[in-house]
């Protein structure tokens, strides 16, 4: 989390050549170069609780780790965390569930916080944000209709874009946002 926001990618480095990623593929026991370990390799039956994601191997996250590195997408320092789930949407309601409550939040939320994307927006987003109907957070809609005020809010940025591949970046511009 930085300045109150949740950073899953950083794109600011430029992409390396493939042959490096297939090396690094190739020499870590990858089947045929794919970016697809092992199923022994990836999640365990045996939880790890002093791991944020309990089922994850660890040669798994060491080997995503590597590969972001190379290829220059994607955030890996050291107080990075990598998630993994079952689909987007899973992932999707656990940083909703993260982002509202985070202390500061609770503390200035009066209800509810409002999640809002600005359009076009993945058409599963309402869905998932009310789908738990929790007391945590709500969806309030399109960014354009959102009447800001000195409450927390969370608005979801997906770039490129979830469905017309455009860059996105934030819309409301209020320092009340995750």
């Amino acid at each position: 989390m930085a300045h109150g926001r949740l950073d899953l990618f950083a794109s600011s480095k430029t992409a390396r050549r493939s042959d490096d990623v297939r090396e690094i593929l190739a020499g870590n026991g990858f089947r045929g170069g794919s970016a697809r370990p092992p199923g022994s390799r990836t999640v365990s039956y045996f939880s790890d609780v002093t791991n944020l994601c309990w089922f994850l191997e660890p040669d798994l996250a060491s080997e995503i780790r590597r590969l972001h590195l190379v290829v220059g997408n994607a955030v890996v320092a050291d107080d990075s965390f990598i998630i993994v789930g079952t689909g987007s949407s899973q992932l999707f309601q656990a940083a909703l569930f993260a982002l509202s409550t985070s202390p500061e939040v609770v503390a200035a939320s009066a209800g509810p916080v409002p999640v809002i994307s600005s359009v076009p927006y993945y058409s599963s987003y309402p869905a998932a944000a009310d789908l738990l109907r929790s007391r945590l957070f709500r969806w309030a809609g399109d960014t354009s209709s959102f009447k800001q005020s000195n409450k927390p809010y969370i608005e979801v940025v997906c770039s490129p874009s979830n469905p017309d591949g455009s860059m996105k970046a934030t819309s409301v511009g209020s320092s009340n946002g995750r």
